[in-house]
């Protein structure tokens, strides 16, 4: 019995629920033949179930011709041998009937190329955690700073993804950058979703070494230097844009309409490894020196300290006096006498390395009158990369201390401000 109807080789792909009896012919995959004779006695029908796998190659306007259109349009031809015993010989004529009855037919997978309405939304990074150095006037210009990518892709598709990377600092919006080539285009700075599977990509300022198994580095040089550089408050995928992949695919069906998730994960992360161009301003208050100086009357002071440096990095030290309200001291300058503070050594771990201790003497000048109302100083610290190894990266273990903190004054009074 052969199976025709199909106009490509191979169209139907079927197994019988018979085996014992029947089988498929050796080098003719749509054509069923007989393992034993079988006995068709008057009035009975013989049936042949047969269950099919996969049906392809359709001729035209066959198959899924439209949405939620199925046609399947084949015949049976019937073709051997029947011997009618017991019958005398003579003129006999046998009359064969075949008819093909399909009681029930489930699509459970189609396989074509697909191109289905995909719709991804992405929840924004807050930026939390900032160490306080970094909260105030910085320029920071980080080695190789990275956003790692997850997508995790639950349909059958592959898809080609680009959006607009943007950002938010201080309520400022900024458009930010493309991320993705053109989706219909594969080059290395495509994002491909792999279908039913998880990708991973580093977004990084340059390219990066060591990733983990599969995942796949996109380069974005200064576009993400301008995104970090004055650490934003919020980062947020935009205008997401996605394409299935024109390729054969496999979707299952009876998933609720075929609706799949596609779920981002990404995060940002920093490593306090500097370039030249960094520049960080840190304010701090020294305060509470009222109740020490409430009985003395200054006009010109002396500001001695000593900071000790566990940072690899320089400072620069410059300050505002305060009064006991808390407010700048009007009339009152602080001019520098020695404000530079030596970088830390490179430290070769966590705790390791050795601070480095500078002497700091600043001058405090009232312009008119005096500063009975003197409490303190605001000190701004500037830090930069000059001179420094640039392959230290900063840690927890990294502090700048300031103590044993005194005020010179006329007569060669010294106050012990600590």
């Amino acid at each position: 019995m052969t199976l025709e109807g199909q106009s490509q080789p191979n169209g139907l792909v079927f197994e019988l629920g018979d085996p014992e009896n029947y089988g498929i012919k050796a080098g003719e995959a749509q054509t069923i033949e007989f393992k034993n004779d079988q006995e068709i006695r008057k009035g009975e029908t013989l049936r042949i179930p047969v269950h099919f796998k996969r049906i392809q190659n359709f001729p035209e306007g066959q198959g899924i011709y439209q949405p939620g259109h199925f046609k399947l349009q084949t015949n049976v031809i019937a073709n051997g041998t029947a011997t009618t015993p017991g019958v005398p010989a003579g003129n006999i004529q046998v009359n064969l009937i075949t008819d093909t009855e399909v009681p029930d037919i489930t699509l459970q997978s189609v396989t074509g190329i697909v191109d289905p309405k995909i719709d991804i939304n992405v929840d924004p990074i807050t930026v939390e955690g900032i160490p306080d150095f970094l909260k105030d006037d910085v320029n920071l210009d980080l080695e190789n700073p990275y956003i790692k990518l997850k997508l995790e892709n639950g349909s059958p598709a592959d898809v080609n993804l680009k959006a607009r990377m943007t950002w938010t600092k201080d309520g400022v919006f900024n458009e930010g950058f493309q991320i993705g080539t053109n989706i219909n285009e594969n080059t290395d700075q495509t994002i491909t979703l792999s279908g039913n599977a998880t990708s991973e990509y580093y977004l990084s300022r340059i390219a990066m070494n060591n990733l983990p198994a599969g995942a796949k580095n996109i380069v974005l040089g200064d576009n993400l230097y301008n995104l970090i550089r004055n650490i934003p408050d919020e980062i947020k995928l935009t205008d997401v844009e996605a394409k299935a992949l024109q390729h054969d695919t496999e979707v299952i069906l009876g998933n609720d309409g075929a609706n799949y998730e596609v779920n981002t994960i990404y995060e940002l992360n920093a490593p306090l490894q500097f370039g030249n161009e960094l520049n960080i301003v840190y304010k701090d208050t020294i305060n509470d020196w009222g109740g020490d100086l409430e009985d003395i009357t200054i006009k010109k002071a002396i500001v001695e300290m000593d900071a000790l440096n566990g940072i690899p990095l320089n400072f620069e030290l410059n300050a505002q006096a305060i009064d006991r309200n808390g407010n700048v001291y009007p009339n009152v300058t602080v001019n520098p006498v020695k404000n530079t503070i030596a970088p830390g050594l490179k430290l070769t771990g966590e705790n390791g390395g050795t601070a480095t201790e500078s002497p700091i003497q600043l001058e405090i000048v009232c312009e008119s009158g005096d500063m009975k109302d003197l409490d303190g100083l605001i000190v701004n610290f500037t830090a930069n990369m000059e001179g420094v190894n640039q392959n230290a990266t900063l840690n927890k273990g990294m502090t700048l201390k300031l103590s044993n903190i005194r005020i010179r004054i006329k007569d060669g009074v010294t106050v012990d401000l600590n």
